[in-house]
């Protein structure tokens, strides 16, 4: 009996270790199954949170770049406004005094070629009066020639 016993107690151990090496191997199997889900879930929601903080970062990052280099950008056009202004205001009262010297050199052309015309109006009005007086003179002798002629011819 006491061998059978032992039997016993040997196929009871034997038995009893099968069943806990394969609830072991099931319980591992279940553990890495379950195990795995979780991890894949949880990496899963690690790679969608990191995206989404990297995504909110870059967004953020891009609109204060935006709007750091919308500012500089407009500050160097109101710069160069301002430069072209001032540049602008110099060449504007260059032209004015070029212009005004061009209109005071016309404006004596004008008067040299009046005066040139006033003289030359004189030397023609007296040309034409000595002219008018020679005529004058020339049809009185005429008409004293005509008289003595038609006298003679009376006479």
């Amino acid at each position: 009996m006491q061998q059978q016993f032992n039997e016993l107690r040997q196929a009871i151990a034997t038995d009893i270790a099968e069943r806990f090496d394969a609830s072991e191997r099931r319980l591992r199997e279940g553990l890495s199954r379950d195990l795995d889900t979780k991890l894949e879930a949880r990496g899963k929601r690690l790679r969608e949170g990191l995206a989404k903080d990297l995504e909110d970062r870059f967004v953020a990052r891009d609109r204060h770049l935006s709007e750091t280099l919308t500012q500089v950008i407009v500050q160097q056009l109101e710069t160069s406004q301002q430069h072209l202004e001032g540049r602008l205001q110099m060449r504007l009262e260059d032209l004015t005094g070029l212009v005004t010297r061009a209109a005071e050199g016309y404006v004596g052309t004008l008067d040299g070629i009046e005066r040139k015309l006033g003289e030359l109006n004189e030397k023609v009005d007296t040309k034409f009066s000595d002219h008018d007086k020679a005529l004058a003179d020339h049809n009185q002798r005429l008409g004293t020639l005509e008289r003595a002629r038609r006298r003679g011819q009376r006479g």
